[in-house]
This record gives structure tokens, C-alpha cells and sequence, in this order.
């Protein structure tokens, strides 16, 4: 079964190298060769300049001139970088934001399968997605496979045992039973993160993009427009701790949870990164800053 990965890219202070998403995608080598990548699409968020040095903020693509003529020379870079048959590269005119980047190519793909990567995580251990793909065609009850990084390394002890806001504590036996009944190692997630995960394609557009969803906790209704994790993430969360865990059913998340203590991912800080030859820039600026006080 084929899958498409979809990468999200916006403007960084370490542009205009590429050093960041190279590192990302070179990542892919863990399980390119266990899965049919059928594309490899690059999604370039657009940008808002901003003269005042105090309003930029990267996080919103509100970034100052500088920074813009450094994105626009980073995304020269990829288009030389990436440019054979396996990727495309798609550029938004203006800043859209993370989900509805994400949503304009979902609406472009034909693959039942797509794994959705930010340009700054970057998988560190082998994973046979190939076995994750076809346990989920197996299992229509499977829509969406998250992957261990620091914050969720022993994930059922820190969100399970101590029962936080949690009206029913689930079967820590739970990782034996869902591989005996699925095949590979996953345990509910009751969360969504924006951070690598492995999705059906119809559950994101027409379920999480292409639905109003209501929270029992807040009595509110809400459609996802910005990062997933900030609303449908929290709202699965709430729904499940007034609801149940039996509410999980509804969403269908789990956890890649072959090695509960090891992480799957890092976290590269793309909005805090800079390249060794920035850092050896700054450090000669603040010599030379020092020097003149000195003096």
C-alpha cells in the first residue's frame, strides 16, 4: 500500500540553509525501504513582513525583510535540492499556517495513507512502516499512528497509572493485548500530535478538517483551522476524560510503543537552530563587541 509524506517548511532563522530539512528527510533511510512512497510533496508556507524587529515572530511567518530574502534563497535551494521525479514542491503565496497547508495538499493526493513530517523532527530509529501500513488496512479501527519522542516515552505510566482526570484507568496490560490483536506494539493515544504521524488520508479531510466537533468539556464546538494538536488534540483529551476511554473509539489515535522507553523522534528546534556558521558569526560579533568595550 502506498503512502504519501507530506513535509511542512516555513521560514527559520537558520535560512537560507537547508541544513534542517535535509537532516529531516535524510531521516526518511528508517523505513523508506519497508514502505511505497509514492511522493515525497514539500509544502512551503508563505510569509507577512514586518519592519518592527519586536513583531517578528516566526511561529505566525511574520518575519523581518531579511529573513524573507534568506527564506526565498532557501526555497531556490530546494527546488535544486529536491527536484527529481520522487518530490514536489508546492509554495504558498501567503502564510496559510500548518493545518491549512496540510489540508491543501490532502485535498491533492490520492493515497490512502500519508505520513505528515515538519520540517524540524527527525525520526533516529528504524521503523518497518510498511508492517504499520498494512496492520492498518487490516484495521479500519486504526486511523492515525504517533511515534515516541520525549514527551511521551513511557507513555501509559505518566498518562494511565496515576489515573490524571481520567474517569476509567486503562488495562496496563493493554501493549501484550493489542499486539496479540493487531500484530504490532500500539496503545490508545488520547491526544493528537502535530509531530510525525502515520494517518488515513479520508480521516484527515473529512473527518478531522471536514467536521465540526463537539467538546464535553468546554460545551463547545469546534473546527480545526490552525496546529491539529492545539484544538483537535486538546478536544480528544477533554472528550475522553468526561466521556470515558471508551470515547477513544471515536478518533481511533494509538502509539507506536515497541520500546516505551526509547525515543522515535527528535526535536531539532527549527525556530531556535542556527547553522555552525551562524553561531561562529555571533560569537566573532560578540568578540568584537567586547573588545570595543574593553578598549
Amino acid at each position: 500500500m502506498s503512502v504519501t509524506i507530506i513535509v511542512t517548511t516555513s521560514a527559520i532563522r537558520s535560512h537560507p540553509s537547508t541544513q534542517v530539512i535535509d537532516q529531516v528527510i535524510n531521516s526518511f533511510s528508517h523505513f523508506t525501504s519497508s514502505v511505497d512512497i509514492t511522493e515525497i510533496i514539500i509544502v512551503c508556507d508563505g510569509y507577512n513582513i514586518t519592519n518592527n524587529d519586536n513583531d517578528v515572530n516566526s511561529k505566525v511567518c511574520k518575519i523581518s525583510q531579511e529573513m524573507a530574502d534568506n527564506y526565498e534563497i532557501y526555497l531556490d535551494k530546494l527546488k535544486e535540492s529536491y527536484s527529481g521525479p520522487l518530490y514536489r514542491i508546492i509554495r504558498r503565496k501567503q502564510h496559510c499556517g500548518f493545518a491549512r497547508n496540510l489540508k491543501f495538499v490532502l485535498d491533492q493526493i490520492t493515497t490512502k495513507y500519508v505520513l505528515v513530517v515538519q520540517h524540524d523532527w527527525e525520526f533516529i530509529k528504524p521503523i518497518d512502516m510498511g508492517k504499520l501500513v498494512r496492520t492498518m488496512d487490516d484495521n479500519d479501527n486504526i486511523n492515525y499512528i504517533n511515534f515516541i519522542s520525549s514527551s511521551t516515552t513511557n507513555y501509559l505510566t505518566k498518562m494511565f497509572k496515576v489515573n490524571k482526570g481520567y474517569n476509567h484507568k486503562i488495562d496496563l496490560n493493554i501493549i501484550e493485548k493489542n499486539n496479540e490483536k493487531f500484530g504490532i506494539p500500539i496503545v490508545p493515544l488520547m491526544f493528537w500530535y502535530d509531530k510525525p504521524h502515520l494517518c488515513r488520508s479520508d480521516f484527515y479531510k473529512y473527518f478531522v478538517f471536514g467536521k465540526s466537533h463537539y467538546n464535553y468539556k468546554n460545551h463547545n464546538i469546534i473546527k480545526v483551522k490552525s496546529f491539529v494538536e492545539d484544538s483537535f488534540g486538546n478536544l480528544i483529551l477533554d472528550n475522553v476524560k468526561v466521556r470515558g476511554l471508551s470515547e477513544h473509539s471515536n478518533y481511533g489515535t494509538y502509539l507506536f510503543y515497541e520500546t516505551p522507553d526509547e525515543e522515535y523522534l527528535r526535536h531539532i528546534n527549527g525556530r531556535g537552530f542556527i547553522t555552525q556558521e551562524q553561531r561562529t558569526e555571533l560569537i566573532q560579533k560578540n568578540t568584537n563587541k567586547n573588545s570595543q568595550l574593553i578598549i
